[in-house]
């Protein structure tokens, strides 16, 4: 048999503490698969959590940005302030009454952005949700599993390929864009 890694992965304000009942308080350990076998993380609140941030969105995006299917469709960026990874799945994106959810296994690295496509054609691939951005005032918000909201952007229509953000990355001021300033 081969060992493998089992990693405890907090979801958003939390942190790992240790694998009951092992005395092992490293968030990766390895396993060796043979009979059955349970494990149970234990997680508790982060006091120095940093709430994940809509960082940036354009919803008229035309001939700037491209997704992996060379489609120039509108966009939002998520970034993450903490020094360590956050785990966004089951977490919520919504726009108006339509909400997708975060796949399992979606992890926005520390200090890192995390691009969504807002194109409505979820067949291409985990970072396309099922909404697009209507270029008039609105509303978008990251929601954790259980519907608690995590960071909401109001933004105005704007021209084409102007995005709209918080300036510099992370901050609690927000401006127009008329360059790229995603994943810088």
């Amino acid at each position: 048999t081969v060992d493998l890694p089992l990693i405890a992965v907090p979801l958003p304000g939390y942190r790992f503490v240790e694998w009951q009942g092992l005395a092992i308080s490293d968030a990766t350990m390895m396993w060796n698969p043979s009979g059955d076998t349970s494990f149970t993380s234990i997680f508790e609140p982060d006091p120095s959590y940093q709430p994940i941030l809509i960082n940036e969105i354009m919803s008229s995006n035309s001939n700037f940005l491209f997704d992996n299917f060379d489609q120039d469709d509108d966009w939002i960026e998520f970034y993450n302030p903490n020094n360590y990874s956050v785990n966004l799945s089951g977490c919520k994106i919504q726009r108006d009454t339509i909400t997708w959810i975060i796949p399992n296994g979606t992890i926005i690295s520390a200090n890192n952005y995390l691009l969504y496509w807002c194109d409505k054609e979820t067949y291409q691939g985990e970072d396309h949700v099922n909404f697009k951005l209507p270029n008039l005032v609105g509303t978008v918000y990251l929601k954790s599993p259980n519907n608690q909201i995590i960071d909401s952007l109001f933004y105005p229509a704007t021209s084409v390929n102007y995005s709209y953000g918080r300036f510099p990355n992370g901050a609690t001021t927000f401006s127009l864009f008329d360059s790229q300033s995603h994943l810088q």
